[in-house]
């Protein structure tokens, strides 16, 4: 999902920068929770943690999904 966010950003660059922007915010915050709970699992930290992590996942990947939903 990353990875084709990325390439939707890249490839609408010049498109309204609101949209953009905002979708650029949340794949970003994405980014980010993708890389601590890959930094729990790796070190295998309580799983009260790890489900905090995934829950708040879920949550940006919806505003990911609304983002994009509205842009088209």
């Amino acid at each position: 999902m990353l990875e084709l966010g990325f390439a939707w950003l890249y490839l609408n660059r010049g498109s309204d920068t609101t949209i953009w922007t905002d979708a650029k915010v949340k794949l970003t915050q994405l980014h980010a929770k993708m890389e601590e709970i890959n930094v729990i699992v790796d070190q295998r930290v309580v799983l009260n943690s790890t489900a905090e992590k995934v829950l708040q996942l879920n949550d940006i990947v919806k505003c990911v999904m609304c983002t994009f939903t509205n842009s088209v």
